[in-house]
């Protein structure tokens, strides 16, 4: 269709909107729409709205130990672009499709399509949120009222410690946080480093970079999931409900998903109509397909993932140590906000998050045991260790994305502190980062990678 059909497509589409609507049930008007999203999961969908304070007979808080990742943000800048270039596209050849009597959507849907517009430019790629800001001020609020005698103004930089990396997101993320602790008192944030040693190890990581982030390796199960029936049966369908009379591309598929996800992240009380393409069924599949992508890179996939982690795990400990063992006086509480890469690697050198022994493949989906990058890796996730003076000595509870967690090698939530140190003392033996992170023999991989890197999404052309 030219664009003069599709222009008369455009005026004349409020006019017949009702018909052919193929009887599907409006995205509009699902009561609870699916809203795991893998890593842009809204961080309400995962954190714990309890924040009644923490109490354990015999036992006071001693000290608070957090490692968050940023709230919501804007997509990067290629992300950006692309989307300005292509969405409007779609958006056009949809409603012409819907002109011509093909699709499936129903009429609120549409015309919700028929009303979109990208929100955001480039100017504020990879920045934090309003929505962002709100996550992080709120999260900070309900720890407050958990731990009073921690959190509680105030505001004493030697008491309160913060730390962020250089990236606008983590530093916005920070502040916002210390305004949900303190209000307007301002919070000291040290200069950060580049990358940071304790936030961004993976930076300095060489041989992680070379042989899993940029492997094609490492992505071997997603894409044999690409290829497979789930996915393979996720095109037709979403093409044919948006009226296609041939199967659109997985590159085009990924982007309509992405925009939607980021839509709902960014307004959390709107719905975009770029999820009405989508069944739930179809945001499942979506959804595995980006959990193989991070359990592989970012978590259990290989050991070099969580090994690299442990600076923090030594930091967690030396810390809780100096509380019991230190005859000066302690930080009541030391905070440190960054990123998906960071943190999701800690929460893997935890051991939290482990569901089966296996290793997740592209056959786990549907598996209620697999791994899922939506409740590890939200925005904003975080894990809290809370460190507690008892009558019987000194003990840690942990937290992920506010939730009461157990530690490995612990009998219960409330964990004594000896065990948690025995639990990880191999690990923070074994913490040479320069050693278990020099690199070798990466050229050859990356050549065949720079090779290999645009198969799978060629091979998904219908």
């Amino acid at each position: 269709m030219g664009l003069l059909g599709v222009a008369l497509a455009l005026l004349l589409y409020h006019t017949t909107a009702q018909a052919g609507s193929g009887g599907e049930t409006c995205y509009a008007d699902v009561t609870q729409p699916y809203e795991h999203f893998s890593t842009k999961t809204p961080y309400h969908v995962v954190g714990n709205a309890d924040d009644a304070e923490v109490k354990f007979p015999g036992c006071r808080p001693a000290q608070f130990w957090l490692t968050a990742r940023h709230g919501t943000r804007y997509p990067g800048e290629e992300d950006v672009l692309e989307m300005e270039r292509r969405l409007p596209q779609l958006q056009l050849q949809i409603l012409a499709n819907y002109q011509a009597g093909r699709g499936g959507l129903c009429a609120r849907d549409l015309d919700s399509l028929r009303e979109w517009h990208l929100g955001f430019d480039v100017s504020l790629e990879n920045k934090l949120t309003p929505s962002g800001e709100r996550e992080l001020y709120d999260m900070a609020r309900r720890f407050q009222r958990r731990f009073p005698t921690l959190l509680g103004p105030p505001y004493v930089p030697e008491k309160h410690r913060f730390l962020t990396t250089t990236k606008q997101r983590a530093m916005e993320s920070g502040r916002y946080f210390g305004r949900g602790l303190f209000g307007d008192q301002p919070v000291i944030f040290p200069r950060p480093e580049t990358p940071d040693p304790l936030l961004q190890f993976y930076k300095t990581c060489s041989k992680w970079s070379d042989q899993i982030d940029d492997s094609e390796e490492s992505r071997r199960e997603r894409y044999r999931f690409q290829n497979s029936s789930h996915m393979l049966e996720t095109i037709g369908d979403v093409s044919r409900r948006l009226g296609f009379s041939q199967n659109m591309t997985y590159t085009d598929l990924r982007l309509m998903y992405d925009i939607c996800r980021y839509d709902r992240s960014l307004s959390p009380d709107q719905r975009s109509p770029w999820c009405a393409v989508f069944t739930e069924p179809d945001l499942k599949v979506l959804e595995f397909d980006m959990d193989l992508e991070y359990y592989w890179v970012d978590s259990y996939g290989y050991a070099l993932n969580y090994r690299q982690a442990c600076p923090q795990v030594k930091d967690f400990v030396d810390k809780f140590r100096a509380v019991r063992e230190s005859g000066e006086p302690q930080p009541l509480a030391n905070m440190y906000f960054s990123h998906l890469g960071g943190v999701l690697k800690f929460m893997t050198r935890l051991g939290l998050y482990n569901y089966t022994a296996e290793k997740l493949n592209s056959a786990h989906f549907g598996s209620e045991q697999a791994f899922r990058s939506s409740l590890a890796s939200a925005f904003a996730s975080n894990v809290a260790l809370v460190l507690f003076e008892c009558n019987n000595g000194y003990r840690v509870a942990a937290y992920s994305q506010e939730h009461p967690v157990t530690l490995p090698g612990c009998a219960g939530h409330l964990c004594p502190l000896d065990d948690v140190i025995r639990q990880y003392s191999d690990v923070i033996a074994d913490c040479d980062v320069a050693e278990m992170c020099a690199a070798g023999g990466g050229w050859l991989r990356q050549a065949w990678n720079t090779l290999l890197w645009a198969l799978p999404g060629l091979a998904l052309v219908a």
